[in-house]
């Protein structure tokens, strides 16, 4: 960000009487902490893209997870019903396929939902870093 100095100059000599020129030693400290603005800016906004990646891992991961272990209790209970109960089998797995397939509907609106959240939460936090960049700059202005 380039500080406009004439702008400035002409401002604090209309509004306050203060005179300063284009060398004055407090555009260096201006620049300095612009610089300084500028990397911790540069870190945040890394530190968010690694918190996005880690959030779409993670409910990557968990969706995984949740639908392997709801396809395994599935398959133990069909073969546990095969065993024990063979001539309602085909109405039972017709039965699994129907559950099976509510229950991904619901897992993946749940997975959509946590997105939103995460977005959500990137969001606040983003909010955060603005509001943290215009408190330094109104304090150092």
């Amino acid at each position: 960000m380039q500080i406009d100095k004439k702008a400035m100059i002409s401002d604090l000599a209309s509004k306050h009487g203060i005179m300063l020129t284009e060398k004055d030693p407090v555009f260096s400290i201006l620049a300095i902490h612009d610089i300084i603005i500028n990397q911790y800016q540069n870190i945040i906004f890394q530190t968010l893209d690694g918190l996005q990646v880690n959030l779409d891992e993670i409910a990557e991961r968990q969706q995984q997870a949740t639908r392997l272990a709801g396809e395994r209790l599935a398959i133990q209970t069909l073969n546990a019903l095969k065993v024990e109960h063979g001539g309602i089998q085909q109405r039972f797995e017709d039965m699994l396929v129907k559950e099976r397939q509510s229950y991904l509907i619901a897992l993946d609106d749940k997975v959509q939902l946590l997105q939103k959240w995460g977005w959500v939460n990137l969001g606040a936090a983003m909010l955060s870093v603005a509001s943290l960049l215009v408190t330094v700059v109104v304090l150092a202005g």
